[in-house]
């Protein structure tokens, strides 16, 4: 009977063996499931949080791009008189001036849709163009607006370009037809080139409708594709998300995080191919799974084994940890120099690009969070600030801010600066910041460049129509709210300039309208406001001006005219001019009324004899000078 027991005592080892080794092996392998997909989690959330930074940071430089693209436009257009001969030489002039082209063809489409002036090569055959997308749209709609069309194939270009156009209207605001820059795909991925992405990431830049503008790396056959169906169908009004979709272009499963602009209404998708973003991860499976074999087939040493397995996986942790943070490090590095802020100590590590960029050396600037901000301009650092501010208590996603910093020279650089937090304590105070600085000077003198062009009279200096229209409509608006403040509009008007054009020369004419313009700058008040409205004819605003000193100012500029002749090559060329005056009333509802009062004025001025002053006070009684 012994033999017996023992056998039944033996099989209840082995069953309590069986036991304990499959609760083991359950627990073991339940662990390394559990582990597995939380690893897997944190590398896609990770992963996840990385690209909508950069779909961020992406769309601020679309925004940025169009912006200046939208200042060529309008610049070009003020110069639009239909003539193609003159048309051209100020294309050759705006292209010449930029640094760099933005657009490789300029054209004007008349109001029945035939193309009037090329900047290319003009076609022997009249080309219509009353079937293309944005001349219908144009023609529809009654408002200035900047409108985007989708990729279009040039018949006179021949290239694929994306065309940014604005209505033109006549003198009584009818359609009179588009003015086009046709921009091509390749300008929206300049930027991309700065940063190392991984094999197989893609950026997008689509239409509303999905239609594809620009991609990078780019492929000419993805021009014009639509991203129809799937997670894009689906895509809702909140502004941004993520989604996981094999690729219409490729067949790459990726990883996308998207971005819906609203000026302009255009969407940025930055994907990451899912093989990549899992490449650690799989690395860190293929280890958990060797050691959990390991584990199940050497069980007595499981507790050495287990502390072994312990250490594996915190060093495969670490590894993947670090991975990701490279990565993400090289995807936030759109700039040149790097930071690594501890919020706590104050202690800020520059990196050594970050120091060159504002002419230092390594030795030259220490790790104290004051080497930043006493370099950052006084008039920037409490916006600056601010930005911070708001990322530390979660109001925004990133740092982001421009801002102006001193260099070693005592020269200032505009520069991009952005950040995030990495690590937080459990109150959620940050501990652990780290950001990126970009030399952004050269993009900022552009735009500077754009706004003098589209503000600025080319021969005089003086703001421009359009511009001296904007300032007087915003004091008629506020004299509306304000009815105890006066202000007053001249008219002038040179004597006799054509005179002086066909006696002397268009030089001359020229010398005469600049000379002019100098004595209006030294007359004026900084709170004035100087426009050259066409020809020769100027315009003064006089804010805070009664009627009395504004006629008072109109008799000194007619006496100083009338003393400081035109001097030109040794000869004195006498000048006189005609001013017309006009109060600014609470019951102007724009700029016109005032303006017409004032160039009533100015006609009776030139009626009565020419080099005087005329005034009127409201719009029936005149007053004289």
């Amino acid at each position: 009977m012994r033999p017996i027991h023992e056998s039944i005592r033996k099989n209840a080892q082995y069953l309590q063996l069986y036991l304990v080794v499959a609760a083991l092996l359950a627990a073991m392998w339940g662990g390394i499931a559990i582990d597995l997909r939380r690893a897997q989690g944190e590398v896609l959330s990770r992963t996840d949080s990385d690209l909508s930074n950069l779909a961020l940071a992406f769309s601020k430089e679309i925004e940025s791009a169009v912006k200046t693209i939208d200042l060529s436009l309008v610049d070009l257009r003020e110069h639009w008189d239909g003539d193609p001969d003159r048309f051209a030489a100020t294309v050759r002039r705006r292209q010449a001036y930029l640094e760099n082209e933005l657009a490789f063809q300029v054209a004007v489409i008349d109001a029945a849709g035939t193309l009037v002036f090329s900047n290319l090569e003009h076609p022997a055959k009249a080309v219509d163009l009353s079937d293309r997308e944005h001349f219908q749209v144009h023609r529809r709609r009654n408002t200035d607006m900047l409108f985007i069309s989708k990729p279009v194939f040039g018949r006179v270009s021949k290239r694929w370009s994306i065309q940014f156009t604005r209505p033109l209207h006549d003198a009584e605001e009818r359609f009179a037809g588009v003015l086009v820059l046709s921009v091509p795909p390749e300008y929206f991925s300049r930027f991309y080139h700065s940063i190392r992405l991984p094999t197989d990431s893609v950026i997008t830049l689509a239409h509303p409708d999905g239609v594809i503008l620009a991609r990078y790396p780019r492929t000419e056959e993805s021009l014009g594709r639509s991203l129809s169906g799937g997670p894009f169908a689906d895509l809702d009004a909140s502004g941004s998300g993520s989604f996981q979709r094999i690729s219409q272009m490729d067949g790459v499963e990726r990883l996308y995080a998207w971005r819906r602009l609203e000026h302009p209404p255009l969407l940025v998708f930055v994907g990451r191919s899912m093989r990549e973003i899992t490449a650690a991860y799989r690395q860190h499976r293929a280890r958990a799974l060797l050691a959990g074999a390991g584990l199940s087939a050497l069980l007595l040493l499981a507790a050495s084994l287990k502390r072994g397995f312990m250490k594996q996986k915190a060093r495969s942790a670490k590894r993947l940890a670090d991975n990701e943070e490279r990565w993400r490090l090289a995807l936030e590095a759109a700039g040149d120099g790097v930071w690594d802020w501890n919020a706590k100590t104050g202690r800020v590590m520059f990196s050594p690009g970050w120091k060159r960029m504002l002419g230092y050396a390594a030795h030259e600037i220490g790790d104290d969070l004051d080497e930043w901000k006493k370099r950052v301009h006084p008039d920037d650092l409490t916006r600056t600030l601010q930005d911070v501010q708001d990322h530390f208590e979660r109001r925004t996603p990133i740092y982001f801010n421009e801002h102006r910093m001193r260099c070693k020279d005592g020269s200032w650089k505009w520069i991009l600066d952005r950040g995030m937090v990495m690590e937080r304590d459990r109150d959620g105070a940050p501990l652990r910041v780290v950001g990126t600085h970009t030399d952004i000077s050269v993009r900022k003198r552009l735009e500077e460049k754009l706004e003098r062009l589209a503000t600025t009279d080319a021969l005089t200096g003086l703001r421009n129509r359009r511009c001296f229209l904007e300032r007087l409509g915003q004091e008629v608006s506020h004299v509306r709210r304000y009815p105890q403040h006066s202000a007053s509009v001249l008219m002038a008007d040179l004597d006799f300039f054509k005179k002086i054009n066909d006696s002397h020369g268009h030089a001359a004419g020229d010398a005469a309208l600049r000379h002019f313009a100098d004595l209006l700058r030294e007359a004026v008040r900084e709170s004035d406001c100087v426009g050259r409205l066409g020809g020769e004819e100027f315009a003064i605003l006089l804010a805070e001006t009664s009627a009395h000193n504004a006629q008072r100012f109109a008799q000194r500029l007619c006496a100083t005219l009338r003393a400081a002749p035109l001097q030109l090559g040794g000869r004195a060329i006498p000048m006189t001019v005609s001013i017309g005056a006009a109060m600014i009333s609470p019951d102007d509802d724009g700029p016109e009324p005032v303006l017409q009062r004032a160039d009533d004025a100015l006609y009776e001025a030139k009626e009565l004899g020419r080099d005087r002053v005329r005034i009127k006070l409201t719009t029936s009684a005149p007053g004289s000078g």
